[in-house]
């Protein structure tokens, strides 16, 4: 009877999360993968690494040197940008709190974009169509530097177990602090003001 009572529960569970899914992904696909994007900054964020995986970059440590793919398919690294404080943003277009933070971002960039670089690195490979990114910048009128992740280099060193997620990092390339979860311009302004 116990046996029983734990397979019926257990098939219940299944289907409940089966039916969560499908409904999901259908709500997804009526929508045109556009969200509604709520406006509350104090969301978590969205996991893209498994909470198993090893903790990452450290505050302190040197930000890796990692290839990357700008918009119009160049490559460059992480090290090409060193030289002046970058704000260093891992983030995707089906990620309601990362569409949340842009604008901020773009906000920060159009007034401090001289002093500090703002690197917006999408999670390319968690794209169900690579072309999103492009078109999604273009759409808004963002004109920070995007740089594709398409090969996930970036957030497996990184460890990026949630995004968006962003590595303030100092001029010689050290990490400063990083933040897990969307941020405000005010954040990003009073951040830059602590990097070297």
């Amino acid at each position: 009877m116990k046996k029983l009572t734990t397979l019926i529960i257990a098939s219940f569970l299944i289907a409940l999360v089966l039916y969560s899914v499908v409904e999901y992904t259908n709500g997804a696909e009526e929508s045109g993968g556009e969200y509604n994007v709520s406006g509350d900054t104090d969301q978590e964020g969205t996991a893209i690494v498994p909470p198993e995986a090893d903790e990452g970059i450290e505050i302190g440590e040197q930000a890796p040197n990692i290839p990357l793919q700008t918009l119009q398919g160049k490559k460059t690294n992480v090290d090409h940008y060193k030289g002046k404080p970058v704000i260093l943003n891992i983030w995707a277009t089906w990620c309601p709190p990362c569409k949340e933070e842009m604008p901020g971002v773009q906000r920060f960039h159009e007034k401090y974009g001289e002093d500090v670089t703002v690197l917006a690195v999408n999670a390319t490979s968690t794209e169900e169509d690579p072309s999103n990114v492009s078109r999604y910048i273009q759409k808004e009128g963002f004109t920070f530097e995007t740089l594709l992740d398409k090969e996930d280099q970036l957030s497996e060193k990184y460890q990026t177990f949630t995004i968006p997620a962003t590595y303030f990092i100092n001029s010689d390339g050290t990490i400063h602090s990083r933040k897990f979860g969307p941020m405000t311009y005010e954040f990003m302004t009073d951040k830059m003001k602590k990097l070297d």
